[in-house]
């Protein structure tokens, strides 16, 4: 929360989560590849406020921009393969 970072386990197939945090709730979806991991996280209701998006094992990608994500908004990064 503070530091602006969502963590999520890393899936070796395409795959697509539930996610809730004190103040926010969405899905996440991975899709990883040779050229690393898509992920997509979108909230669906409440605002979460987003800098970096990591993958246990795998790593993370900062968001181009960093913001709050509100209801209806996603967030979208790649990244790279470890």
């Amino acid at each position: 929360g503070v530091e602006r970072t969502v963590r999520f386990a890393a899936a070796a197939d395409p795959v697509r989560w539930f996610w809730s945090s004190g103040d926010a709730w969405g899905t996440v979806r991975q899709a990883p590849g040779p050229e690393g991991t898509g992920v997509e996280l979108a909230v669906l209701g409440g605002e979460l406020p987003l800098r970096r998006l990591e993958l246990d094992g795998a790593g993370g990608a900062d968001l181009e921009r960093p913001r709050t994500l509100r209801r209806g908004e996603t967030a979208a990064v790649r990244v790279p393969p470890p």
